[in-house]
């Protein structure tokens, strides 16, 4: 039995202009709350200059899966730098053995330039994530890294066997690399936390040097990471972010 995942881009305000930046693909992030067959998303190709597009789409997926284009693509008008034309697809995938990890998806379109006749393509690259919350996460390429997790991979000898994961037990993402206030060295050092079956890393902000060496002092070297269970007279566990 395939599980339908259907991909709705749809078309945004066009403004006239010219240039000679590319045309850009882009998807809209988002969170279905289950895994339920069908799941919509808003994408868009946003043109950098005159260009028409070629009946001439590629698709990238994982073995198994297919992707179907739903809408007519219009080869026909003329669009110019500004504009924004959304497409409809649905995506096909098997619903026994769902990955662990995320699934690395390309729509790669053809359109030529309006002036040269020249061919390029335009590429809408996004990541399907089976959370193990059990929702579907969909990401545009850029916000998949760009997010504060750090994503494991198949070369960190981790456990890949999927396991439900309450999302209210996970840890905070505490550390922003994009943070004004980190005016000091130390403060960009962070921590990846991680669980087991979680497929990523999850950024977690440094203690300061001092309250590392007072308990370090007074609880001995070790004390900063104690096991927050553990009813020992240690360091206190809220100084510390813990799986």
């Amino acid at each position: 039995m395939l599980l339908l995942l259907s991909i709705i881009i749809s078309p945004l305000m066009a403004s006239a202009g010219c240039g000679t930046k590319s045309t850009e693909g882009k998807l809209i992030s988002k969170e279905i709350s289950s895994i339920n067959g069908t799941a919509n998303f808003e994408g868009y190709f946003r043109c950098g200059d005159s260009m028409q597009f070629i009946n001439q789409t590629v698709f990238s997926l994982p073995s198994g899966w297919s992707i179907t284009q739903n809408n007519s693509l219009d080869t026909t008008s003329v669009f110019v730098e500004g504009d924004s034309i959304g497409n409809d697809y649905t995506i096909s995938y098997p619903t026994t053995s769902l990955p662990y990890f995320a699934q690395e998806i390309k729509i790669v379109q053809y359109y030529k330039d309006y002036q040269t006749g020249d061919t390029s393509t335009s590429t809408i690259h996004f990541w399907v994530f089976f959370t193990p919350w059990n929702t579907v996460e969909i990401w545009d390429h850029y916000d998949y890294y760009t997010i504060g997790r750090v994503w494991k991979s198949p070369t960190d000898s981790v456990d890949t066997t999927r396991i439900f994961i309450a999302k209210s037990s996970l840890p905070n993402n505490t550390y922003d690399e994009n943070d004004s206030n980190l005016t000091s060295e130390w403060q960009h050092n962070y921590e990846m936390n991680g669980l087991e079956g979680l497929p990523f890393y999850i950024k977690q902000a440094a203690i300061h040097p001092d309250t590392m060496a007072y308990f370090a002092t007074y609880y001995g070297d070790d004390s900063t990471y104690q096991d927050p269970y553990d009813t020992s007279n240690l360091a206190p566990s809220n100084l510390r972010p813990w799986c």
